[in-house]
């Protein structure tokens, strides 16, 4: 498949792109992009993915109680742990 860029300011990212990674011309810099920019997009549909199932989880712990007080809770935790 041939890809014919007739765009003055992606032709421009393109050149730097090529120039910051040092690829041997614009169509391995463009490889180079897509190949991370799929990575990163994995990365995070795997992050969106375990999000999902923990939010599943701590749903199924029930509502939390509203009155409940956690720098009081953390403040006694401290006290306690300092001897």
């Amino acid at each position: 498949m041939t890809i014919t860029i007739d765009d003055p300011p992606l032709e421009r990212l393109i050149e730097e792109m090529r120039r910051l990674t040092g690829q041997a011309d614009g169509t391995a810099a463009i490889r180079w992009a897509i190949e991370r920019e799929m990575e990163r997009a994995k990365l995070i549909k795997r992050f969106e993915a375990k999000n999902a199932e923990l939010k599943k989880r701590v749903a199924a712990l029930g509502p939390t109680d509203e009155t409940f007080d956690m720098k009081a809770f953390r403040d006694e935790a401290w006290a306690r742990s300092r001897w």
